[in-house]
């Protein structure tokens, strides 16, 4: 028998939410797009944004680069807080 994992992967959606507001969230996922693109040189749209607040699959990752530029951007202290459970990621962060 599988388990859903029914809260989202990355906690992304509230770090946007806490940067930006709950009502300018779609703003918010525009602004990180645009980072992303500009930081790390990869085409990210709105939309890949939400998906990724949204997706409860733990196959979806980040790329080591998208990772250390959206802990940057939310001045975060470790890339494991992008995780929803951080206590279940292995990462050994340079």
């Amino acid at each position: 028998m599988e388990v859903m994992i029914s809260t989202p992967y990355y906690r992304l959606k509230t770090l946007i939410t806490e940067k930006y507001g709950q009502s300018r969230f779609d703003l918010g996922c525009r602004l990180v797009a645009s980072w992303l693109k500009y930081d790390v040189k990869l085409d990210f749209s709105k939309e890949d944004i939400d998906a990724f607040c949204n997706t409860n699959l733990p196959g979806v990752r980040f790329t080591p680069s998208v990772a250390i530029s959206l802990k940057n951007l939310f001045k975060l202290q470790s890339i494991k807080e992008l995780f929803t459970h951080p206590e279940n990621i292995n990462i050994n962060e340079a």
